[in-house]
């Protein structure tokens, strides 16, 4: 039961203490009103009214748990699960921001699962309550990304009692998973080294069997994925820097590669480890075996840093960054298409489309999706390892049962059943979105390489 006690605490430092400086949030360093973003219009009423719908609602369960939950009496822990049933309902009842509109959601979600987790305390013991264990991990660790995004879009605090930064402020991007550092910009990590992100190869599997005819290939359904680095010392004196096993990535499977148990074996120009005497700099990369689902999505970070410093690094190439570093793998080479294709092809066709951090999922596919905004709708990109997997849970769709959820939250749409169309190894759903945003997602979709057969329009089964 440790990790639910652990995630009891960050759920209560989350809703807790939630507290937000209205004046200084939608003001600038020098006190004067700065322009707000229209998805974060409302962001300070919202934080504000969340903030009481939880307290008021929590009531005498805050001080039941700050006791210990693992020493309370039943009827305590009941009082404690009606108290997190309440909160969740009066949450739920908020309008927010539509950039805090994932925030609301995991909310609702993680109130929920811990009024289910104390019930199921209260009636059943500890046994009970130890299947809740991990979905609680994983909807607590989304709502703190879900959190840690809303922040970064909107100036405002929702995970600590220290006053927001103020608005337009140009404050030091924060390396989070939800805001990782651009590829080409440098960070300072906690041991006195600086680390840039210079080049990334998504699918380098061809390059690594090349480097030594011992290699195998990775795995059905990975791909072997290569950084370039470089890595500065500023400290004093000299230093290691630990070269390829200092850093781990983790992407939309939120499940993390290390070089020990992700091993490429033998790749090029490997990062060497000598002794770095102060202005000194290493050069070279770092591989993973990743899965394909994936590759289109990680994000690199320190794991000798403590949890709570740990900077993330981007490995995804942007719009407004200089894309001759890094390019997307060309599905007919590789074979298969990643969610990166599918951004580029919704581009073409006038889309402003972007990866949107987080993942949803349909109890009728096996695979989570990535979601890619387009203007004000959202579709969900499922990516398989191949065609013949994607085959297998595409051609049982049934539209008329077809739900979507996001942090165990239910994604509405507003055009009746969802649009699906399927190419080569990847499904995309369209919740929502009128006729004339349907054919260009159709479009975008027909304009990449199919590995087989002819692009699908899925239709409802009888």
């Amino acid at each position: 039961m440790l990790s639910s006690r652990i995630a009891l605490v960050v759920l209560i430092g989350v809703m807790l203490v939630a507290t937000i400086d209205i004046a200084s949030s939608t003001r600038g360093a020098d006190g004067t009103p700065v322009a707000i973003p229209t998805e974060c219009e409302g962001a300070d009423e919202y934080v504000a009214a969340f903030q009481a719908a939880v307290l008021e609602s929590l009531g005498e369960s805050e001080d039941i748990l700050d006791d210990g939950f693992e020493t309370a009496t039943s009827a305590e822990l009941a009082t404690a699960a009606d108290g997190f049933a309440a909160a969740k309902g009066a949450v739920a009842l908020l309008d927010p921001p539509p950039a805090g509109a994932a925030f609301h959601a995991a909310s609702i979600a993680v109130l929920g699962i811990f009024s289910q987790f104390l019930d199921s305390f209260a009636t059943g013991g500890s046994l009970a309550a130890l299947a809740y264990s991990d979905s609680i991990d994983e909807l607590t660790a989304e709502s703190e990304l879900a959190a840690a995004e809303f922040e970064q879009a909107c100036g405002v605090d929702v995970t600590d009692d220290e006053e927001s930064p103020p608005y337009g402020a140009g404050a030091k991007p924060a390396g989070t998973r939800a805001d990782p550092v651009r590829i080409g910009d440098e960070v300072q990590l906690n041991d006195g080294w600086t680390v840039t992100v210079l080049a990334v190869t998504s699918d380098a599997t061809d390059a690594v069997l090349r480097e030594n005819q011992f290699n195998e290939p990775p795995a059905t359904g990975r791909q072997f994925f290569i950084v370039r680095v470089a890595a500065t010392y500023t400290g004093e004196g000299s230093d290691e820097f630990g070269g390829r096993y200092r850093f781990e990535a983790v992407g939309v499977s939120a499940v993390s590669y290390s070089a020990f148990d992700d091993s490429c074996g033998r790749f090029p120009d490997e990062l060497p480890n000598p002794d770095v005497f102060t202005g000194g700099t290493i050069e070279g990369n770092i591989c993973w075996s990743v899965r394909t689902e994936d590759a289109g999505t990680l994000v690199m970070y320190d794991d000798s840093a403590p949890d709570d410093e740990r900077d993330f690094l981007s490995l995804i190439p942007r719009d407004d960054e200089d894309t001759a570093t890094a390019s997307a793998p060309n599905p007919e080479t590789v074979g298969r298409i990643e969610v990166v294709n599918v951004e580029q092809a919704l581009d073409v066709q006038g889309f402003e489309a972007d990866v949107v951090r987080g993942t949803a999922r349909s109890p009728q596919l096996s695979n989570p999706a990535q979601p890619i905004s387009i203007g004000s709708d959202t579709l969900y990109v499922f990516v398989y390892s191949s065609v013949a997997e994607r085959q297998a849970d595409s051609n049982e769709l049934d539209l008329g049962s077809l739900t979507l959820s996001a942090f165990g939250t239910p994604i509405a749409g507003d055009s009746g059943s969802p649009h699906v169309v399927t190419r080569g190894n990847v499904i995309v759903i369209l919740p929502g979105g009128d006729d004339d945003v349907r054919e260009r997602v159709d479009t975008a979709m027909a304009s990449l390489p199919e590995v087989v057969g002819e692009p699908t329009l899925a239709t409802p089964t009888a």
